[in-house]
């Protein structure tokens, strides 16, 4: 627990002081002070004043270099979420569809599944595909790379079967998540 107060900068340097003063007039410590002295002397170690024994020099060189050590790790910590937080919002800006493009999807979607279930007819994503091949690029028509192609029903056709996108219902019925997934690909 000490030293979990020592790495979060809290008094460590008295912490420091304090264990690494010697015997003198001010500090009347005993000199060799172990766990099993302290019980032959019948003191109970673990009492709130606790041991009574001097400090080391060593508790300088000891307490300089936790710091240096604990501080290089946070700042190295720090550093590295930062880092991971901005290569996070790279990937994001370089996805191969923009926040627009779903959001333009969604709103096609909606024509076609008025009640927001999520889930339109088989018969009625041939009508979608050309919706969005219709679409501008900028509204949601960047989901369809062959957009003059995609006017012919044997194209269509074949690229419906492409996507492979998964049925629901008795395959009545096909999912918002998985039609714009496999077109995102």
């Amino acid at each position: 627990m000490t030293l979990i107060r020592c790495a979060t900068g809290e008094a460590w340097n008295s912490i420091m002081f304090d264990s690494s003063q010697p015997r003198s007039i001010l500090n009347q410590c005993n000199e060799v002070e172990d766990y099993d002295s302290i019980v032959a002397d019948g003191r109970d170690p673990t009492h709130f004043d606790g041991p009574a024994g001097c400090g080391t020099g060593v508790a300088v060189g000891f307490h300089l270099f936790f710091q240096v050590i604990v501080s290089q790790v946070f700042l190295n910590l720090f550093i590295a979420i930062i880092i991971d937080a901005f290569f996070g919002q790279t990937d994001l800006a370089n996805m191969p569809v923009q926040q627009k493009t779903m959001e333009d999807f969604q709103s096609i979607w909606s024509k076609y599944d008025p009640d927001g279930t999520g889930f339109i007819p088989v018969s009625s994503l041939e009508k979608l595909l050309l919706n969005l091949a219709d679409a501008r690029s900028d509204e949601g028509g960047a989901l369809i790379p062959f957009k003059q192609r995609m006017q012919k029903q044997e194209f269509r056709n074949r690229q419906i079967l492409f996507l492979d996108i998964p049925t629901y219902d008795n395959m009545q019925k096909v999912m918002f998540y998985d039609v714009l997934f496999m077109l995102c690909f």
